[in-house]
């Protein structure tokens, strides 16, 4: 999804590499939590996500000074953003209901990554 909708690009290699493994410490002690945590929790996780699926539909694709994208280019990732946020959402709210909890968890953590990091863009762009 990342890949069509968008997102931050650090400056440098070291503050990408830093962004992504301090990324992924935090979205792995947020699924960590969910699992030792009640329902309500999920349920919150679940409607969180949800606003982020809105959030990508609304703001995606957002381009870089690296790849600026023609008029098609847009409609097309656009369109690909949407469709996968909207299948990612589904399968997750799927697992988290099931006995796939870790999958559902690991799903919701992705849409919550890509939406933070087109809001970080999106902040980027402004500066």
């Amino acid at each position: 999804m990342r890949k069509f909708a968008g997102g931050y690009h650090a400056k440098t290699p070291v503050r990408c590499y830093a962004f992504s493994v301090i990324s992924s410490i935090i979205m792995l002690c947020l699924i960590k939590y969910a699992n030792s945590v009640g329902n309500i929790f999920t349920y919150l996780l679940i409607i969180f996500e949800l606003l982020c699926v809105v959030l990508i539909i609304l703001m995606s694709p957002l381009d870089t000074e690296n790849n600026p994208l023609n008029s098609y280019e847009k409609k097309w990732y656009k369109t690909l953003a949407v469709l996968i946020s909207v299948c990612i959402f589904i399968i997750s709210l799927f697992c988290v209901l099931t006995e796939l909890r870790n999958i559902g968890y690991s799903l919701i953590c992705g849409v919550i990554m890509s939406t933070l990091v087109l809001l970080m863009r999106k902040v980027q762009i402004t500066n």
